[in-house]
């Protein structure tokens, strides 16, 4: 997944506030969904930061879903 930020804030080094426009924010993510016959489904997957500027380093992200 890739972003570009057009304007707003971020905190950056040493909990300094500083325009975050301009900057572009690339993440790779990997991961798979077991979906369920009652419409459940569970979704666990990783998600790394490419790029210089990064909202985050490494995420582990698992999700329960369901549906009515």
């Amino acid at each position: 997944m890739a972003w570009h930020v057009f304007g707003g804030l971020q905190t950056g080094a040493n909990n300094v506030v500083q325009s975050a426009a301009g900057i572009n924010v690339f993440n790779a993510k990997l991961g798979g969904r077991l979906n369920f016959a009652d419409g459940s489904s569970i979704y666990a997957g990783y998600g790394l930061g490419i790029t210089s500027d990064i909202w985050y380093r490494n995420l582990f992200r698992v999700e329960y879903r369901r549906t009515f």
